[in-house]
């Protein structure tokens, strides 16, 4: 059984497992950030780093175990996250890292920084992450689903 949820306390220790066994730079987990989960039964196969701001939502990185890529693993997490923080009242998703055409097939356009509130600007470049981000209006995003 399929489920993507986000994490609860009993999944750290195998989401940690899962980072470390997936060679993650990611191998500490903030403790503001939210991390979303993707197990099929008992196996994880893949997991999101995300926090939200304000307005925004922050897609950090999304990790998926490379035998499960490009079966749609990470999509299901990304819109898991999008999704939760948007029922939360996020209006927009930001992401970044070395993720370009999996953003672009999730909606997400290539934006520059200086495009950006400065509050949410200056956020980014205080963590580091004002290369390759990525923008997406979540108004509408999920319209016609269901």
């Amino acid at each position: 059984m399929i489920r993507i949820r986000k994490a609860l306390s009993g999944d750290m220790e195998n989401i940690l497992i899962f980072l470390q066994d997936n060679d993650s730079e990611d191998k500490d987990i903030d403790n503001n950030d939210d991390c979303f989960v993707y197990y099929d039964n008992d196996m994880l196969l893949g997991c999101g780093i995300s926090f939200a701001k304000g307005d925004y939502c922050f897609i950090n990185n999304i990790i998926v175990a490379e035998r499960f890529r490009r079966s749609k693993v990470g999509t299901a997490i990304a819109k898991t996250i999008l999704n939760s923080y948007e029922c939360n009242g996020a209006k927009y998703a930001l992401c970044w890292r070395r993720c370009n055409g999996f953003c672009e097939s999730l909606g997400f356009r290539s934006t520059a920084a200086d495009e950006l509130p400065v509050s949410v600007r200056d956020m980014l470049h205080d963590q580091g992450n004002i290369k390759s981000l990525y923008f997406v209006s979540l108004e509408g995003y999920f319209k016609g689903c269901g």
